[in-house]
């Protein structure tokens, strides 16, 4: 059975350019290279509101393999449960972004990875981003518009099962004035 990454891989031939994508975005680097959209050209005016998505601190060291194990399908079943309800209300693209975390989630290559460095000691969360780190490095060394749009659906998908493992709340949408002008990375 090939996962989500093979399959992604194979879509996209082997046009491979060397160059990895960034692994990890800090607040300094964030914006540095990344690619802006413009909703819509042309002047506009308002209050500007700025939205960050923070990232949960990780631990390196899990506490035991057993419990980390368990902590790890615990918040993919989680997040597996969430996605389902959230495709099941979509259509069109929404939808093939729900549909490509599902299949992430349970891809057989991620998993082997954070498995194995949670069998090596390390936390679940650690593990997880690991792996999807090394897949990120993966589909980066591809040229290719449709796996670059895959890295960042393995980004949110990454961060949003850490938010589950760290015990964060879901976010909550923070109301807007009149005629503000949004500023974000992902929405």
């Amino acid at each position: 059975m090939q996962g989500a990454l093979e399959q992604a891989l194979a879509r996209a031939g082997t046009r491979s350019t060397g160059a990895a994508l960034p692994v990890r975005r800090t607040a300094a680097t964030a914006t540095e290279g990344a690619a802006v959209t413009i909703a819509s050209e042309g002047i506009a005016l308002g209050s500007s509101v700025r939205i960050a998505r923070g990232e949960p601190d990780v631990p390196v060291q899990g506490a035991g393999g057993q419990e980390e194990m368990q902590r790890f399908d615990d918040a993919r079943s989680r997040l597996r449960a969430k996605l389902t309800r959230l495709a099941a209300g979509e259509s069109g693209a929404r939808a093939g972004i729900v549909g490509a975390h599902i299949e992430f989630l349970e891809d057989p290559e991620l998993l082997a990875a954070a498995y194995k460095a949670i069998a090596e000691g390390r936390s679940a969360g650690f593990a997880w981003r690991a792996a999807v780190d090394e897949a990120i490095r993966t589909l980066g060394s591809v040229e290719d518009s449709h796996l670059a749009a895959r890295a960042d659906d393995l980004r949110d998908l990454e961060l949003q099962l850490l938010e589950i493992l760290s015990g964060a709340a879901e976010p909550v949408a923070q109301p807007l004035p009149a005629g503000a002008i949004l500023i974000a990375r992902d929405l």
